[in-house]
């Protein structure tokens, strides 16, 4: 059974919730493409459902989840992207690294959403609610949006960071009423204030929010059972035993721990991946591409010295620009890594190829991350053992050849056979049967 302070939901160690906001995925796109900023955006997955939607398509009704012929409904003009899953990761990296300059441990516990450890920071931020006004301002200096507040858990913090205007007010029949002053509003939709609640305030708000919120992760069919029983809100919920609730089901046993703040186990503290970076900031911005390429190109070869220097090689590659009007960034995975000089000038000038900065550049930063073991010997077609035997090697040939006509139907052959120019290689050509 639980103890009467784990129920009560007391408070030895105040946390932080940071969500970026709009979705992680949203910022991600803007950042690939500045273009976008100004329009209505949703994220689809392959499925062509929505993963995330922008402030503007999400006023017109736009909701995740939602096929995108529904969001089309709702917003005709909306913009449907993929998800651009390595600037994303990338971007989320910066963010926590941002995160670890205000509070020495910061968990990452999913993608989009941090936790920090507020305590003994009293003088060197203030309260609670100040250490998360400057998580805000710390993304807000990398061009990020975000939404913080603080409480004695994590889901506390987490569901008032979400509440555009603080913790909610009693409304008629006992369910919650937003109050009417939202924060500010700007490139990033609705900003609340950051709010921190104590062991009191955080029970009663908790106790206020209906079922339906997020924060309880309860679907249809659970909401469906507890509404049957008149359960509407986190403090109906809090009221049952914990018997009671489990009977009903793990997903409802789960959300009346949450709705009682009931202990968590202490932050995971992240640690940022190995990696190298060099920035240059232009004394007078240009857009002569020309000119950009020459420093691109320039902080490659420092950085392929650096590598080759510390014998390891770089599985992603990341430039990121300043510009007048925003930031923008492009980041490839590497395969192999690179881990020369040319490699990496050649996957930067990949990047660079593709982005169209809105603005003059006044700036750029080369990264390369996911630093590993340099391997130089590059594995071939056949291995050491397959060089020694003939009859290995031509049985390996057949094998491939058959898996490469399989592949290609019955019409189209795939022909190995020693290249014209170097008599040590061998290349596929292509025939009719």
């Amino acid at each position: 059974m639980l103890d009467h302070a784990a129920r009560a939901g007391s408070l030895s160690v105040p946390v932080v919730a940071v969500e970026l906001w709009p979705h992680l995925l949203i910022q991600a796109a803007w950042w690939a493409d500045p273009a976008t900023r100004e329009r209505p955006l949703v994220i689809v997955a392959r499925t062509h459902h929505v993963l995330a939607a922008s402030h503007e398509a999400r006023q017109a009704g736009v909701r995740r989840g939602q096929a995108l012929a529904q969001a089309r409904g709702h917003c005709p003009g909306v913009i449907a992207l993929a998800p651009r899953r390595a600037v994303a990761a990338e971007l989320w990296t910066l963010a926590l690294a941002a995160l670890t300059a205000i509070s020495p441990v910061v968990e990452a516990a999913e993608e989009g959403i941090a936790y920090l450890d507020a305590h003994g920071l009293e003088r060197l931020w203030g309260g609670t609610a100040e250490v998360a006004q400057q998580a805000v301002r710390a993304l807000g200096a990398l061009g990020l949006g975000a939404h913080a507040a603080g409480g004695p858990r994590r889901t506390c913090a987490l569901a008032l960071a979400r509440c555009p205007a603080g913790a909610p007010q009693r409304g008629p029949a006992g369910m919650p009423a937003v109050p009417g002053r939202h924060g500010t509003v700007g490139a990033y939709g609705i900003r609340p204030h950051p709010r921190a609640l104590d062991d009191a305030g955080a029970r009663a708000f908790m106790h206020a929010l209906p079922l339906t919120h997020d924060v309880f992760g309860l679907e249809a069919t659970a909401l469906a059972n507890l509404d049957e029983l008149g359960i509407h809100s986190g403090g109906d919920l809090a009221a049952l035993p914990l018997d009671t609730a489990a009977l009903l089901g793990a997903p409802i046993a789960s959300a009346w721990r949450v709705a009682t703040l009931v202990a968590e186990p202490p932050l995971r503290p992240w640690a940022p991946p190995p990696s190298l970076s060099l920035a240059h900031a232009l004394e007078d911005s240009s857009d002569d591409r020309g000119r950009v390429e020459r420093i691109v190109r320039h902080l490659c070869a420092r950085l392929g010295r650096d590598l080759q220097a510390r014998g390891v090689a770089a599985a992603l590659v990341t430039l990121q620009l300043r510009c007048a009007e925003g930031p923008l960034l492009a980041s490839a995975q590497q395969t192999p890594p690179v881990q020369t000089a040319p490699d990496v000038a050649a996957a930067a000038c990949a990047l660079w190829e593709t982005m169209r900065p809105p603005s003059p550049v006044e700036g750029l930063t080369l990264r390369v991350s996911h630093l590993q073991p340099a391997r130089i010997e590059q594995q071939g077609l056949f291995s050491a053992e397959d060089r020694q035997s003939l009859a290995q090697r031509q049985e390996r040939v057949a094998r491939l050849m058959q898996v490469f006509q399989i592949r290609s139907g019955t019409g189209r052959l795939h022909r190995l056979r020693p290249h014209p120019r170097q008599p040590a290689s061998w290349v596929w050509e292509e025939s009719d049967t």
